[in-house]
């Protein structure tokens, strides 16, 4: 009998395992899908209000005015336009390349219609933009336009396309962030399973292929989608203490987050209930407390709270689980209530109302050098107003720089033209940072939206 060469034995026992991995990575989940990661997901925030940018220029929804928001069977319909910024160019267009074409039906790659609330943000490396719909909410489905989607499309608005379908029962939580990787959407539904058990909230996530949909996680009817940082979304979390319910009582949340690793699914606190992270930027999450303030101060006839008078700003590290103090933001005059508190770059800035005047002020601080200033730069026909930042890129913002009446006509799906005006349009301009923080009012006007 031949004896079996060890080196055979060797190879044979290295190719199994081999053919194990492959078989274990390509198992197959509920939805038959692959549930092995191939490639380490990154995530990042792509929406947070009714715009969303990219490096060169930003997305947003021009909402029709036309008469009443309902289709013929008085079913509340959204009808808006959607429109590109490009910041070479200065110029808001259609995102619409046929000459002519009145912008007013679903013939255009512009126009938009649906049912609820609508979010637009780009895919991950920017070579596609989507559309989310939110859907109607507590099933209340009358037709096809009123189940939520998501829609793809070309950055032009061309080759648009429905991604996924809502069934009845589902609908978008917009309310909440949406993120993106590499291959997914990740976002929260509202979901009705049965009459019993009510809506329910979950974390999704969606194949940017098209091909699968799955639920990762279930949340609280009030938790919501905060930031994305590397690998990690984290998760606000609202809890109602029991004891503190009273029947006609309004109960404050206690509030608190969580990462949730898109790759494996663990999960792992990020903060305690009660001193979770108000802001973030650039998926850095950073907590403003209240410092000093004036006990008892009287805000209406009848109304009297402790009104802060100064804030103090602490960044968490994702690489040692900590947070460190950056500074503190002190008003220079007393304010009529709570303050906004902003956070860009290295930058927190506090924009107020001054008690008595209905003058609006912002103070800056600079975390670099630890300064702090106050910031002129006001609105070119209101200077009792502060200007306001929409969009930033690299080196600029687009800010509204003025308001100003107008007038604008538009067109309906019927060819019937609306006069329409709008008292305080707002402005909108492109400046660079180091101007804004430096109070230069150097302006460059961004046109209105172009056929």
């Amino acid at each position: 009998m031949r004896r079996i060469n060890n080196w055979v034995v060797y190879i044979a026992l290295v190719l199994m395992m081999a053919c194990l991995v492959s078989c274990s990575a390509n198992e197959k989940g509920p939805s038959g899908n692959s549930i092995g990661v191939h490639t380490i997901e990154h995530v990042k925030l792509a929406w947070r209000n009714d715009y969303s940018g990219t490096e060169n220029g930003y997305y947003r929804f021009f909402p029709w005015q036309i008469g009443d928001m309902y289709d013929e069977e008085s079913h509340w319909i959204f009808r808006a336009n959607l429109a590109y910024m490009d910041i070479q160019s200065r110029c808001f267009v259609y995102l619409c390349n046929v000459p002519g074409c009145m912008h007013n039906n679903e013939s255009c790659t512009s126009y938009i219609r649906a049912s609820g609330d609508l979010s637009i943000f780009p895919s991950y490396d920017e070579s596609k933009i989507y559309l989310l719909s939110k859907g109607a909410d507590n099933g209340e489905v009358y037709t096809e336009d009123d189940l939520g989607a998501i829609i793809e499309a070309n950055p032009d608005g061309s080759s648009r396309n429905i991604l996924y379908q809502l069934r009845a029962n589902e609908c978008f939580s917009v309310d909440s962030r949406v993120a993106v990787s590499e291959n997914y959407i990740y976002v929260t539904l509202q979901v009705i399973d049965n009459a019993e058990t009510g809506v329910k909230k979950y974390l999704y996530r969606f194949s940017t292929s098209g091909d699968r949909y799955e639920r990762l996680l279930e949340l609280g009817i009030d938790d919501y989608i905060f930031a994305a940082h590397d690998e990690e979304l984290i998760i606000t979390q609202c809890s109602y203490d029991p004891n503190a319910i009273k029947p006609g009582a309004a109960v404050e949340p206690v509030i608190s987050q969580f990462a949730y690793n898109v790759n494996t699914g663990k999960t792992k606190e990020i903060s305690e209930p009660g001193k979770a992270y108000n802001t973030e930027y650039m998926g850095t999450l950073y907590r403003v407390v209240i410092g000093e303030t004036i006990k008892g101060a009287q805000v209406t006839s009848s109304t009297y709270m402790d009104i802060p008078i100064s804030y103090d700003i602490y960044r968490y590290s994702f690489e040692t689980s900590r947070e460190e103090k950056l500074g503190s933001i002190s008003l220079p005059t007393e304010p009529d209530g709570f303050s906004t508190i902003s956070i860009y770059s290295h930058y927190a800035f506090a924009t107020y109302y001054e008690k008595d005047s209905n003058h609006e002020r912002r103070v800056v601080l600079d975390f670099d050098t630890g300064d702090q200033k106050e910031l002129q730069l006001s609105l070119l026909n209101n200077p009792e107003r502060k200007i306001r930042i929409l969009y930033e890129n690299r080196d600029s913002f687009v800010v509204i720089s003025d308001q100003i009446d107008s007038t604008i006509t538009l067109t309906d799906e019927y060819g019937t033209a609306h006069v329409y005006d709008f008292p305080d349009k707002a402005v909108y301009s492109l400046m660079s940072k180091e101007d804004f923080f430096n109070d230069i009012p150097e302006y460059l006007t961004i046109n209105d939206l172009i056929a």
